[in-house]
């Protein structure tokens, strides 16, 4: 189930968020500390691949919990970072940023129990 939170700071379903370098890769957060700190959101980015972009893209999924984002995503190479088992790796990457043929999308967000339930599964 997707978060239907209309806070200000995330996009809206219907227009998917386009990360670039001016973003410097952050993930859209809570203005209210107080807010931000019980929280615990997974975001599912996207981005093109290169040389197969016009039909194809790379998905990942960002947890963050309580300020501490990691990236994880299924890699063509196995072992490709430190933190990897087989192709599955662990921040690879920085959060949102894409792999090389343009900025990252955000797809779909979600908070609360539908965010810990997707977490737990992930990590």
């Amino acid at each position: 189930m997707v978060s239907k939170d209309k806070r200000t700071s995330s996009p809206a379903p219907h227009a998917p968020h386009h990360a670039s370098d001016a973003d410097e890769c952050a993930i859209p957060t809570d203005s209210d500390p107080h807010t931000q700190c019980s929280q615990i959101e997974v975001f599912l980015w996207a981005a093109k691949i290169p040389f197969l972009g016009a039909i194809a893209d790379h998905h990942w999924f960002v947890i963050d919990r309580q300020g501490i984002q990691s990236r994880w995503e299924v890699w063509q190479k196995p072992n490709a970072c430190s933190n990897s088992w087989g192709h599955l790796n662990l921040n690879l990457l920085p959060p949102t940023c894409g792999v090389g043929n343009g900025d990252a999308v955000l797809h779909r967000q979600w908070s609360g129990t539908a965010a810990q339930t997707l977490a737990t599964r992930i990590e």
